[in-house]
């Protein structure tokens, strides 16, 4: 395959001719076929002509907006996936909703960084291969499937006509294409004994259920079962039916039961692997989900799906922690980018990990801060003692972390409680924060706290039962709130006398 039939295929549907010249500037074209529209009547065309894999379109064209576009892709082209970026000046959660329910995969807005634009069609890269990967095999599967359940099953299926021990009186050919002997050496053997000396374990499961064979026989009825026979990765479908009294005529007085037997191994290997890809894709799709929920809380990202239009709640009772590593920034200076960005990492999966743990919810993180929160969007009466402990487990593990690689680093950590308002701001990129007192003063309780301890106020400070030490501090001057009493907190040891000191 040459360079150019592995370029991507990527149309820019805008009726600026300015704008459709910038779009194309930013793609190397050693990488990217990158087609032009004005309207999108042109632009669906093209989509269908050349096969366009990614679509840029403008949301407002003389001719029809790009939702229209994104509806009609949606709706008429089944063969393959088309990833569509809505790149528009129009703001609000109303506008990006209506977008995504038109079909719209990805919402940027105008003006739009180039490195942003081509990491998000990056992903929309990844997206279609992954989709039409999957879409391919399920095609295949089904395909497969379709055809199978068309071939006439008769042609292949073993016959037998039995007397009421199980004796085969009469079978067709294909018990010697089964390979279970000549037709003239069928008859007198028993069914079960008939199928042993090549399928074992299904010989046994229709001599296990001989005896239900015969109460439903004698009743006029049918029975049905499916069988596997393990050593030769068989499976089979059984259908005894009752040989009527029309059919004496037909056959003979000792005529009891038709049995037909058929193999349905490659029917049954199609509707596994077809249930695999189905899986694949709900995997896949669990996987999108779980975007949302790693920008929101789960309650905040349900309530966006059913689209409330603000979200705003204030809370009586909560406590938040900040976090800072001091000398961080001189140290920084001294390794690569690639370290640093990898350092961070590091800390911040295990500080991810810890929120888990306890039930925190992550806010955000800024350089090396780390801020969180406990009470909300569920509130906790326990929020004070859970977000000590989230703190004292932090600081255990930067102590370890630093001292491994000896790091000039430390941590502080800062923990005040109260009310607060928190809320969803954004309408393409959402965010989940805080506001209030309560956020401001935790931050203070960080920057004014000591390197390698966790700083509390006295209003989280109350709200902790037994198990830990407060060390006192003179009174604490706090920007806006003047002098405020403050603790180190520590957990009691268990070989430790000392009592947590009252705040």
């Amino acid at each position: 395959m040459s360079a150019t039939d592995a370029r991507t295929k990527l149309l820019a549907v805008d009726d600026s001719e300015a704008n459709r010249v910038l779009m194309r500037s930013i793609f190397d074209p050693s990488d990217y076929e990158v087609f032009e529209a004005d309207n999108i009547i042109e632009g669906f065309q093209l989509i269908g002509e050349h096969e366009i894999q990614l679509v840029l379109v403008d949301w407002m064209m003389p001719l029809g907006p790009g939702i229209d576009l994104a509806r009609k892709v949606r709706a008429e082209i089944k063969d393959r996936y088309v990833y569509l970026i809505m790149v528009t000046a129009k703001e609000g959660r109303d506008a990006m909703v209506q977008g995504l329910e038109s079909g719209v995969d990805d919402y940027v807005s105008r003006p739009f960084s180039p490195r942003e634009l081509r990491a998000r069609v990056r992903i929309g890269e990844r997206v279609i291969r992954t989709a039409n990967d999957l879409q391919r095999l399920v095609n295949r599967i089904e395909q497969a499937k379709q055809e199978w359940e068309a071939t006439a099953d008769a042609i292949s299926q073993l016959v037998c006509l039995l007397d009421r021990d199980g004796i085969i009186i009469r079978a067709n050919r294909a018990a010697e294409s089964w390979g279970l002997g000549w037709m003239s050496d069928v008859t007198g053997k028993s069914l079960w004994g008939l199928l042993h000396s090549v399928y074992p374990d299904f010989s046994a499961q229709i001599d296990g259920v001989w005896t239900v064979v015969q109460e439903r026989i004698d009743r006029d009825l049918g029975f049905e079962m499916a069988g596997d026979d393990l050593g030769s990765g068989y499976h089979f479908l059984v259908q005894f039916q009752p040989i009527t009294r029309d059919d004496y005529r037909k056959t003979s007085e000792a005529s009891y039961a038709a049995v037909s037997i058929f193999n349905i191994t490659e029917r049954r290997n199609l509707e596994l692997a077809l249930q695999e890809a189905n899986d694949q894709l709900a995997r896949e799709h669990a996987k999108s989900e779980s975007l949302l929920l790693n920008i929101l809380p789960e309650p905040i990202s349900l309530r966006l799906k059913q689209e409330e239009d603000v979200i705003a709640d204030e809370f009586e009772s909560v406590s938040v922690l900040f976090t800072d590593l001091v000398g961080f920034t001189a140290f920084a200076a001294t390794i690569t980018p690639r370290e640093l960005v990898q350092l961070l990492n590091e800390i911040v999966l295990v500080f991810d990990q810890l929120c888990a743990k306890y039930g925190v919810e992550k806010i955000k993180t800024i350089g090396d801060s780390y801020m969180a929160v406990c009470g909300l969007p569920l509130p906790n009466d326990k929020h004070a003692q859970i977000v000590v402990d989230l703190a004292l487990d932090m600081m255990a593990y930067i102590n370890k972390f630093v001292a491994a690689r000896a790091l000039p680093i430390h941590i502080r950590i800062g923990i005040h409680s109260g009310p607060v308002v928190a809320g969803v701001i954004g309408s393409t990129k959402f965010a989940y924060d805080l506001w209030g007192d309560t956020v401001n003063i935790a931050s203070r309780m960080q920057s004014t706290g000591v390197p390698g301890a966790v700083h509390i106020s006295e209003q989280t400070a109350q709200q902790l039962g037994g198990g830990y030490t407060l060390a006192r501090r003179e009174a604490v001057m706090v920007k806006g709130k003047g002098e405020m009493q403050t603790y180190l907190v520590t957990r009691v040891q268990a070989t430790d006398p000392q009592k947590p000191i009252s705040p």
